[in-house]
C-alpha cells in the first residue's frame, strides 16, 4: 500500500512539473518574436537647396550700362599688367617704387584730351591686379593711354609719362604705349591692356 502511494505521488510530481514548463515555454515563447519595426531614415524629408553664389562672370558690370550721354561714345577701359614683372619699376628699383600709385586713364583724339580718369591707391604688386574706368568721348577714332603714377608727381594733366618710376602700357599694334580704337555716338566699346614695365 506504501509503494502504491508512493508511485501515484511520484506520478503527480512529474505531471506538474510538465505543466509547469509548458506554462514557461508559453510564456517566453514571445520573447522571440522579431521586432518589424522600419527604422530605415526618412530620405524623403524636404532637404534644404544651398544656392550656389554667382560667378565671377555673372557679377561683371554689363558695359551696356555706360553712362555717358547717347551723343558720346563710351570707352570701358580695363588696365591690368602682365604676369612678368621683371621689368616693373617696384622690381628693378625697389627701394624706390612700391607698384602703388594713381593710375591715370586717357582718351586722345588727335592732339586734344577727350577725356581722362584717375584711380587713386591702385596697386599692381598682384599679378592679378585690375582697374577699370569708364570714359566718355566724342565719336570718332580714339588713342588710349594708361600709366601708374607710382611717386605721384604726375601733373593733374597728364596724359603721358617718362617718369622711370611709373608703370606704362607696352606696344599695341602699332601703338606705342597707348591703344587705338574708334567708337560712335551711343555705342559703348571695351578696351583692355597691360602695364609692362618702366615708362624711361
Amino acid at each position: 500500500m506504501t509503494r502504491i502511494i508512493a508511485a501515484l505521488a511520484a506520478c503527480a510530481f512529474l505531471v506538474l512539473a510538465g505543466c509547469d514548463q509548458d506554462e514557461t515555454a508559453s510564456d517566453t515563447s514571445t520573447d522571440w518574436v522579431a521586432d518589424t519595426t522600419d527604422t530605415t531614415p526618412d530620405t524623403t524629408a524636404d532637404v534644404p537647396v544651398e544656392t550656389p553664389a554667382d560667378s565671377p562672370a555673372d557679377t561683371v558690370p554689363d558695359s551696356s550700362d555706360c553712362t555717358c550721354d547717347a551723343t558720346d561714345g563710351c570707352l570701358v577701359v580695363t588696365i591690368t599688367r602682365q604676369a612678368d614683372d621683371s621689368m616693373q619699376p617696384w622690381v628693378v628699383w625697389p627701394t624706390e617704387a612700391d607698384g602703388t600709385g594713381t593710375l591715370i586713364v586717357s582718351a586722345i583724339g588727335g592732339s586734344t584730351t577727350l577725356a581722362r580718369e584717375t584711380v587713386a591707391d591702385a596697386s599692381y604688386v598682384s599679378a592679378d591686379a585690375s582697374y577699370t574706368v569708364e570714359l566718355c568721348v566724342t565719336p570718332g577714332a580714339v588713342e588710349v593711354r594708361a600709366f601708374l603714377d607710382d611717386d605721384l608727381d604726375a601733373a593733374s594733366d597728364a596724359t603721358y609719362s617718362a617718369d622711370y618710376l611709373d608703370s606704362c602700357l607696352g606696344e599695341n599694334d602699332g601703338c606705342f604705349r597707348c591703344v587705338n580704337t574708334t567708337v560712335a555716338a551711343g555705342e559703348t566699346v571695351t578696351v583692355g591692356a597691360d602695364l609692362v614695365g618702366s615708362c624711361d
